[in-house]
């Protein structure tokens, strides 16, 4: 999928979830305020559970901890881990 397509079906699933908006596909940068913020993320990851929130070893490499526990709602955990991602949007396609 391209990037417009899975922005529109992040879109399209987070609007399902009761995510309020009146456009269709943000353009250029604003792309990004809109993925990162709270009220989306909490209707994209409605009801999705989140494993654990990766870390960093001491040469930057990300990895997930093993039996960590989560204190967080289960969005905010998805919000950490996209942001650490080179590429969000296609961590947005992972639970399209």
């Amino acid at each position: 999928m391209t990037n417009e397509e899975i922005l529109k079906k992040a879109i399209d699933k987070a609007k399902s979830n009761g995510y309020k908006t009146d456009w269709i596909l943000p353009k250029g940068d604003s792309i990004y305020s809109v993925i990162f913020s709270h009220d989306f993320a909490r209707s994209f990851w409605k009801g999705e559970k989140c494993t654990c929130i990766p870390d960093k070893d001491k040469e930057g490499n990300i990895y997930h901890k093993r039996n960590c526990k989560i204190t967080t709602p289960d969005w905010r955990c998805h919000l950490q881990n996209m942001v650490l991602e080179e590429d969000p949007i296609k961590y947005l396609e992972k639970f399209l």
